[in-house]
């Protein structure tokens, strides 16, 4: 027995030492012995246990105070007021953040009862309420005004927390607050600004308008309004563009047509348009487009002005400009219309002054044959003889074949006369909108309108294709390009031959259907155009000419009016001391109604 006991100590003494990671083994039968080591070994293994349970508790306390460590460094660090006060509302801790806001220290505030941070005079029904919220347990959350310790008011969104213990009891509140001061005055600001922008755009003196991706109208100002001819705003938002915009559903709804370049970020500036007002009006605009995001959704803004009155003014300064070179022209035409004149007139004198001879004579004739038919046979042959004198000193021979010339050349003069003067009213005629014309037929009036600038310095030959079919374009803008290009071909003729030449040069003239084109070409074999400047010849007042001889408009006006106006293109080919070619093609379909083709 005595020599168990003595077993059950060593070993007990050897667990120990090991952090009782064994157990007490007793070799004796002897059953005493047997009992105290499974007493010892049920007390190793509450010990053992009582240990894990000890280190367990190191390892959460530790790890609770590593996350405590990072709350306050987190607390310390952040850039929000975190404000923590006891049940009754006195201040146990403040952040960094609380100093910098308020201007207070830790010192200053820390027991003190943060009521005295609040300008109560600013809202007390709002205390009073969080108060009520808070004191049943749940979180408030606010905007309130707050005192700083320099007397300034600040503005602070604030979230309050009540801390319970186990027992349902408030032990703290956590406050946590972020200065919104500066934002507020921001938003405010905004807010200012956006109601003055829209007071601005609602009283702008050209259309603004937000269409939605349905293409369907979001808002508009008054102007829209006035344009289409609607009074109240309800009678458009929510509709379709083309509903309200586009009466004729032939027509391309102005708005949306190049929807897919603005999703792509591309902005439009100052693209002509048009759509019908309410009453069927054309209303001719330079619209300019932009996507923009404005409360989470993506809308089309589009500006627009009524340009009609400058529309009027740019017709007014086109039929200007044609009288212009109408007035140019007039010399020349004067001398074409007076040298047909002036032998219709010589001629018809000649006419006047023969026909009294032809009157003596049919006279003479008359008596001759009253007295042949009185006297016997032999005096017949004297009253012959006489009446062949009549004749020859008529000189009827000369008459007959000169009179039917006279009367022919005054005839081929007056038709002349006639297609100058009509060859005049068709080219100034003032068209305004698009028509299918002859082609052919338009360019040999303008040649003629134009013959006393080239046919002192060129030969003018046509190749006029008979088979062209009308074209759609606005006569008076096509007739005023030929003119100016026929111009410039003289007059690069002319100074390439010099004052005082015996030759002439060419220019040719043809027509020809390209594809869906109708193309012109008009070659010129003058001076031709030097590369380095080809790239100007259609800039406005651009211009090679010496001063007083040009306005460098002629070929700025001709460009504007085939590409811009009638979707064409205007090409030049030229070598240098060969002369010059000039390309119009025009498209053979409008793409529209030809009768309802806006000029602009």
């Amino acid at each position: 027995m005595r020599l168990a006991v003595e077993q059950i100590a060593d070993q007990l003494c050897y667990t120990i030492d090991g952090s009782f990671d064994r157990s007490i083994d007793v070799d004796s039968e002897d059953e005493t012995a047997q009992k105290l080591a499974l007493l010892v070994n049920a007390v190793l293994d509450a010990a053992r246990r009582a240990v894990l349970d000890i280190e367990r508790q190191n390892v959460r306390a530790l790890a609770a105070q590593r996350r405590l460590e990072k709350l306050a460094t987190a607390l310390e660090q952040t850039g929000d007021v975190i404000l923590i006060t006891d049940r009754r509302g006195r201040i146990e801790y403040v952040n960094p953040a609380f100093e910098a806001v308020t201007g207070y220290s830790r010192q200053e505030v820390l027991g003190r009862n943060a009521r005295f941070l609040a300008a109560r005079q600013d809202n007390p029904a709002l205390y009073r309420q969080a108060g009520r919220v808070l004191l049943s347990g749940r979180t408030w959350k606010g905007r309130v005004k707050e005192r700083r310790k320099d007397g300034l008011l600040i503005e602070a969104d604030v979230t309050i927390s009540p801390v319970l213990s186990p027992d349902g009891e408030i032990v703290n509140f956590v406050t946590v607050k972020r200065d919104v001061t500066q934002q507020h005055e921001a938003e405010a600001r905004l807010r200012r600004a956006h109601k003055t922008l829209k007071l601005i755009l609602q009283k702008s003196p050209f259309g603004v308008a937000l269409i939605d991706r349905e293409r369907r109208f979001n808002w508009v100002n008054d102007k829209v309004l006035k344009m289409m001819g609607f009074e109240d705003p309800r009678q458009v938002l929510g509709r379709h563009c083309r509903e309200v915009l586009c009466l004729e559903r032939k027509q391309p709804c102005p708005f949306g047509e190049e929807r897919s370049a603005l999703l792509s970020g591309k902005i439009l500036e100052n693209v002509e348009d048009h759509f019908r007002s309410r009453d069927g009006r054309k209303i001719p605009v330079l619209k300019s487009a932009m996507v923009i995001q404005l409360g989470g959704e993506e809308l089309v803004l589009e500006t627009f002005i009524d340009i009609t009155e400058r529309k009027q003014m740019e017709r007014d300064l086109g039929q200007a400009r044609k009288l212009e070179a109408i007035g140019q022209l007039a010399a020349g035409i004067a001398h074409e219309i007076n040298t047909p004149t002036q032998f219709v007139g010589d001629n018809i004198r000649f006419l006047h002054d023969a026909f009294p001879d032809l009157l003596a004579l049919a006279e003479r004739c008359r008596e001759v044959v009253a007295q042949l038919s009185s006297v016997p046979g032999e005096a017949s042959a004297t009253l012959a003889a006489t009446l062949r004198e009549a004749l020859e000193a008529a000189d009827s021979e000369y008459l007959s074949e000169e009179v039917p010339r006279a009367i022919e050349q005054a005839l081929e003069g007056v038709d002349r006369v006639s297609k100058i003067v009509r060859a005049m009213k068709e080219f100034s005629h003032p068209s305004t909108t698009k028509t299918r014309i002859d082609l052919n037929h338009a360019i040999e009036s303008t040649i003629t309108v134009a013959r006393s600038e080239w046919k002192y310095v060129a030969d003018l030959t046509t190749d006029l294709d008979p088979e062209l079919p009308p074209v759609p374009c606005v006569p008076a803008e096509l007739n005023q390009t030929i003119l100016n290009l026929l111009v410039n071909a003289a007059h690069a003729i002319a100074d390439k031959l010099g004052e005082g030449a015996s030759q002439k040069g060419t220019i040719s003239i043809s027509t020809r259907r390209v594809g869906p084109w109708a193309e012109v070409r008009i070659t010129d074999s003058g001076t031709g155009i030097p590369e380095a400047i080809r790239e100007r010849i259609f800039d406005p007042f651009f211009t090679t000419k010496e001063v007083g001889k040009g306005t460098g408009q002629g070929l700025a006006i001709a460009h504007n009016a085939i590409v811009g106006k009638h979707q064409g293109t205007l090409e030049c080919e030229s070598v240098e001391g060969q002369g010059t070619t000039f390309i119009i093609r025009l498209p053979l379909d409008a793409g529209d109604d030809e009768s309802d083709v806006a000029h602009d």
